[in-house]
């Protein structure tokens, strides 16, 4: 088997050794040409553009409404961390994180809790580092990937940078959808690009780039471990860099969970037509879609909210306690003492005051060393099913196949 030119791209075959599916093997590894510094669309594909940021900026200023936007920042971020390490088969609760991140609780923190803490940590140094005005580059997104793939022992540093095995997309049935770019000189070279096309200025809107940038790291697949992940929060990272949301308030992964063979087909897509535009309309409508639903959930916070505010009248500790429950539906005295500043007595004193207004239960009712829960709080943040559409086309504006 040669190279084999195609409309977006050009096929390249793969080394004969390896488990490698019989379909990858005769098709071979997708090398995609150089990104477009611009894109004719049809007029209805610049509308669903436009929706799409429209409803960015609607959702950045709804999350500016809560008093305390970073219990949503924090939601998202671990949302994206739980569903990328669910691939990993690192399964864990919202509930099992926040009982392992207590303060001074007799809890183990499994594996699956260290994964997803290393997913949140990445995530927190890489967009730390964008609001100082750095660049979305590839040393960025590659520390990310050596982040989420630690040594397997002490001696180690970790993984490399570059992936160096053949590797392919799967479909939820197995089946093999398309093989990443092989690795070698066409992966850093095709990395490359994507790199000079994310620095460059561009006239198209910002959610066309990162509809466009999004797709082709996904197919490039370019570093050893975490490419998945990575890819997702590139879209999240470009956002915050373009000022369009100020921080991680789009879960990305809920919508790609949700839609995961329409997302597959829409990929396959772009490689066999060479046109984004499809991938375009499909992912500016996912983008409205998330938007609704997590302005959705941010009117249920606020409504949460109020309700704890007035079981608890009045002023003092509990009261301030109350009305930020919101943030820690898991809780304990020495979270209490030490986000609010009082001392582990106060703390204890504020705890039975909302447990008696119940607002907080204890877990396995313990007599010693308690846990507190906040269980309408931790429902509604457990949650994924998403609202309702309105009707078929408002989730595609055609149906999916």
């Amino acid at each position: 088997m040669t190279e084999r030119d195609a409309i977006g791209g050009v096929w390249v075959p793969l080394a004969e050794e390896g488990d490698i599916p019989d379909a990858i093997r005769r098709e071979g590894a997708w090398v995609p040409r150089p990104l477009p510094s611009d894109v004719v669309l049809a007029t209805s594909t610049h509308r669903g553009l436009a929706r799409a940021e429209q409803s960015l900026g609607r959702l950045d200023e709804a999350a500016e409404r809560l008093p305390d936007r970073s219990s949503l920042v924090y939601y998202t971020m671990l949302r994206e961390a739980q569903s990328s390490a669910a691939l990993e088969d690192a399964c864990v609760s919202l509930k099992d994180v926040l009982l392992a991140k207590l303060p001074g609780a007799k809890t183990v923190a499994e594996p699956e809790v260290e994964a997803i803490t290393r997913y949140l940590d990445a995530s927190r140094r890489a967009f730390g580092k964008v609001r100082d005005g750095g660049d979305i580059d590839l040393p960025l997104l590659g520390e990310i990937s050596r982040q989420l793939s630690p040594a397997s022992s002490p001696s180690e540093e970790g993984t490399g940078f570059w992936r160096e095995r053949t590797s392919w997309i799967s479909a939820r049935d197995g089946s093999a959808v398309v093989a990443h770019t092989p690795p070698g000189p066409h992966l850093q070279a095709t990395a490359q690009q994507w790199q000079e096309w994310v620095r460059a200025d561009h006239d198209m809107p910002l959610v066309a780039k990162v509809a466009i940038g999004h797709p082709q790291l996904e197919l490039i697949h370019p570093f050893a471990g975490g490419n998945g992940y990575v890819a997702r929060l590139y879209v999240s990272l470009e956002l915050v860099r373009a000022g369009v949301l100020r921080d991680q308030i789009l879960p990305l992964s809920r919508w790609l969970d949700r839609y995961r063979d329409e997302y597959n087909r829409q990929l396959r897509a772009v490689v066999d037509t060479g046109s984004f535009e499809d991938f375009l309309v499909f992912f500016a409508e996912g983008v409205h879609e998330l938007c609704t639903e997590q302005i959705h959930l941010i009117k249920r916070m606020e409504k949460l909210r109020s309700e704890h505010l007035e079981a608890v009248p009045g002023t003092g500790n509990a009261r301030r306690v109350a009305s930020e429950l919101i943030g820690m539906p898991v809780t304990n005295h020495h979270l209490i003492a030490k986000r609010f500043g009082i001392s582990v007595k106060g703390a204890t004193d504020v705890a039975t005051k909302l447990h008696r207004a119940g607002l907080l239960t204890v877990k396995d009712n313990a007599k010693y060393n308690k846990i507190y829960i906040a269980h309408d709080v931790l429902e509604l943040l457990s949650s994924l099913d998403p609202v309702p559409p309105a009707s078929d086309d408002a989730v595609f504006g055609r149906p999916a196949r």
